[in-house]
């Protein structure tokens, strides 16, 4: 039997910058899949966001582009947000990552518009919440058509949020 180890343990840590890269990567997986299947390129999409905000929320926190971010250090992130209460959904999803970077950036000094795009930021993740779950990959829409216009609005806020990276 092969003594190999797997993908998982092969895989490099998280950190900003491939967060960053894997969200573009995501994005361009999601256009391959557009066409014919929709589901999966909203799923793909929606992890586009996903990474987005993460990696904003990360680089607002002051680390490294390089520094790792392991499970252990998300998850005290998220537990400390949780105990906060300083948002209205769970951090975990898009909108509580959202709504964590602007909280995040709004306890210094933020001119109206770095505000409006962090004010713009939690309303394409609301919208984006609307259509896309981290459940969606345990999904077989047979009965439900996956509309364009659902495509439409996820794949455009994906856009949206790779466009404006920098300035999150």
């Amino acid at each position: 039997m092969a003594t190999t180890s797997g993908l998982i343990d092969r895989l490099a840590p998280d950190c900003i910058v491939r967060l960053k890269q894997a969200a573009r990567m995501r994005f361009a997986e999601a256009a391959t899949l557009q066409d014919k299947h929709r589901l999966a390129a909203i799923y793909w999409y929606g992890y586009s966001v996903e990474m987005c905000l993460a990696a904003a929320y990360f680089q607002n926190a002051g680390l490294a582009p390089d520094q790792t971010i392991d499970r252990g250090m998300r998850n005290r992130l998220m537990a400390n947000a949780r105990r906060m209460k300083l948002m209205k959904s769970d951090p975990h999803p898009l909108v509580g990552w959202a709504e964590m970077l602007r909280w995040q950036s709004l306890q210094g000094k933020v001119d109206s518009q770095r505000r409006r795009l962090l004010d713009i930021a939690v309303d394409l993740a609301k919208n984006v919440y609307r259509h896309w779950r981290p459940e969606l990959r345990y999904q077989v829409i047979m009965d439900v058509d996956v509309l364009e216009d659902y495509l439409d609005e996820v794949r455009t806020a994906a856009k949206w949020f790779l466009d404006n990276q920098p300035e999150l």
